[in-house]
């Protein structure tokens, strides 16, 4: 029986649950793309999962009291849907990889709320003004959800350019409307309750407050956490302990142009460097995950930075290796509606070769995810400037193919990437090849987005870079 203990449990948990997805919400909107690397926001993360799985159960305890039997069932299975959704987004969230498990999941969820608010809208919910609302809205939240997943999932830009996470972002807060409508029905609910003086205990009331009691304590102790991380983070400072290590080889510096716009960077200068002789310079671009300005933790996001500053390495291919740290609201280049960095690190070039003895027919440009859009943006707006190019899991502009024939380019990418589809570096090969280009490229048949430790593997790869020199 539906009681008025019940309705006052079910009001009090979904008011917290609101508030618990708006301050997530508010979280998601001030870092961006950066949430999942504060150190407490996988178990905050929890928590509200945890919570939304408890409201679950409460509408399917009150769809199946009320006799909603296809609203029930429908609702069990996007509760399915949401637990394998979870479980997928946790492992993301620790990887920064997007696997094809995760996109099918991230397209069945917006099916099943589809399928829930169709369901409801067209039950007897007619005759609870609130629950019909509810029902169309969610039924419309689920197409557009369905509609913002195919083009992110499809799109070779939307997780770099900052679209796919401000959709994100709005999907989120407009998720939250629909616990807000189906309170509204519950406070209808009680108020009829009330008339019917129907307030009988409920050993599923007790559990419902006992949980908002323990979900308060838990959320103050992390949410205490998670606003220190998000101050911190915002603040630009956020590295750990190893990848200070990694960087530490490395000299902190900075460029400013004559516009006093300023790029950090990090610098390794050749072991027993001689200003008599001539070094070559290997640009290493960062992910996306680097960006900031604390001028650390680029070094732990760029591969042929950590793989070139091996102490084996930096005797067999002494070079210099200049690493530069891209800020949280621009990117290397290449990538459509979003500021630039390119002309930077293009300018830090310039001013290293004024102070050290570099070899300007022997600049080589790395890059991955992120980075890799960025060397194809460099070597196909600067041809000339560059001996040879890695880009690594990137894409480019296959309209500036015929200004990339005679630039030796090794690239890499992995067939199942979701990150950044595979096409975005064969469109590039083939447009290079059909200008009479012989471009290298490797693909890996059976690895997504994290191909790192394949391309340090690949015989030759280095002593091909460093054979490479302009004419």
């Amino acid at each position: 029986m539906m009681t008025r203990r019940f309705f006052s449990s079910a009001l009090l948990f979904g008011g917290f649950y609101v508030f618990v997805a708006l301050i997530t919400n508010f979280s998601t909107f001030l870092l961006g793309q950066r949430p999942g690397e504060l150190p407490s926001f996988v178990t905050w993360y929890l928590i509200q999962w945890l919570l939304s799985f408890v409201w679950w159960l409460i509408l399917l305890k009150y769809f199946h009291e009320r006799g909603y039997r296809v609203t029930f069932w429908s609702l069990a299975v996007l509760t399915t849907a949401t637990i394998a959704h979870f479980v997928l987004s946790i492992k993301v969230f620790s990887t920064h990889e997007i696997t094809n498990g995760y996109v099918i999941a991230a397209y069945f969820l917006p099916i099943t709320y589809t399928l829930f608010g169709a369901s409801l809208a067209l039950s007897e919910s007619k005759k609870r003004y609130w629950l019909k609302v509810a029902g169309i809205f969610i039924c419309s939240f689920g197409l557009i959800n369905f509609v913002g997943t195919a083009w992110m999932a499809n799109s070779l830009t939307a997780l770099h350019d900052g679209s796919g996470t401000r959709m994100t972002q709005w999907i989120l807060t407009i998720e939250v409307i629909m616990p807000v409508l189906l309170l509204i029905n519950f406070h209808k609910e009680r108020q009829k309750s009330k008339k019917l003086g129907s307030y009988s205990k409920s050993g599923l009331s007790s559990a419902i407050n006992f949980i908002v009691f323990a979900a308060c304590l838990s959320l103050f102790f992390y949410g205490y956490k998670l606003n220190a991380e998000v101050k911190n983070l915002t603040g630009m400072t956020s590295y750990n302990e190893y990848e200070k290590k990694l960087a530490d080889p490395f000299e902190a510096r900075a460029y400013t142009n004559d516009h006093g716009e300023t790029l950090p960077y990090r610098l390794l200068i050749p072991v027993n460097y001689d200003p008599n002789k001539n070094y070559p310079l290997v640009v290493s671009l960062h992910g996306a995950s680097g960006r900031g300005n604390d001028n650390v933790k680029q070094v732990s996001r760029s591969l042929f930075a950590q793989w070139l500053s091996e102490p084996h390495n930096q005797v067999k291919y002494p070079a210099f290796i200049l690493v530069p740290q891209c800020p949280r609201d621009a990117d290397w280049g290449g990538i459509t509606k979003i500021s630039s960095v390119d002309h930077l690190v293009l300018g830090s070039i310039l001013d290293l070769e004024k102070e050290f003895s570099i070899d300007k027919n022997r600049r080589y440009i790395t890059g991955i995810s992120m980075g890799g859009f960025g060397a194809w943006h460099l070597i196909s707006s600067q041809p000339e400037m560059f001996a040879a190019a890695v880009p690594i899991c990137g894409a480019g502009d296959p309209g500036f193919a015929d200004k990339l024939v005679n630039i030796p380019i090794w690239a890499f990418h992995g067939r199942k990437d979701r990150n950044v589809l595979v096409r975005g570096s064969r469109n590039m090969i083939h447009a290079i090849k059909d200008k009479s280009g012989d471009p290298k490229y490797t693909e890996y048949p059976g690895q997504a987005h994290h191909i790192s430790g394949s391309v340090e593997n690949t015989p030759g790869l280095l002593d091909w870079l460093f054979a490479q020199k302009r004419e």
